[in-house]
């Protein structure tokens, strides 16, 4: 079994593969020898569609930091994992429309998420949010479409 830590490590490398930073990423494996995660990243060849990242069901407790240097992510599915918090931060990923942190263990969400109007598709599902944070979201979201 994968030691919590070593997913989120895994998740970053897996991510910058993805993202064209494989000569670091390979130094990383190379020298922790490291196996392939789960998470997978895709690159879109058209700009206007941008990156995926899929960290669903990684156990993640804590989004990793390179995500969120990540500025051209369209999509992040952080589903099905451990979190309980979302770094303010997360507000930065200026290109992001889909966000999906369905089943985790979220009592609440950044007050900068409010934040993100660019933001089409919202599943906060299964969490342990309140009615009321739930409806403050979807105020404060007008153009987004969120699922709870």
């Amino acid at each position: 079994m994968i030691q919590p830590k070593m997913k989120v490590f895994l998740a970053c490398v897996a991510i910058a593969l993805a993202l064209g930073v494989g000569y670091v990423a390979s130094q990383l494996i190379n020298n922790d020898k490291a196996q392939t995660s789960n998470g997978t990243v895709t690159n879109s060849s058209s700009e206007s569609s941008g990156t995926t990242v899929d960290l669903s069901g990684q156990q993640l407790s804590a989004l990793p930091e390179s995500v969120l240097a990540q500025t051209n992510i369209t999509t992040l599915n952080l589903s099905n994992n451990q979190l309980t918090t979302l770094p303010t931060n997360i507000s930065n990923l200026t290109n992001l429309v889909e966000l999906n942190i369905e089943n985790n263990r979220l009592e609440s969400l950044p007050d900068e998420l409010s934040n993100m109007v660019w933001l089409k598709h919202l599943d906060i599902s299964n969490n342990r949010l309140s009615q009321s944070q739930i409806e403050q979201i979807k105020t404060k979201l007008t153009n987004t479409e969120v699922k709870s």
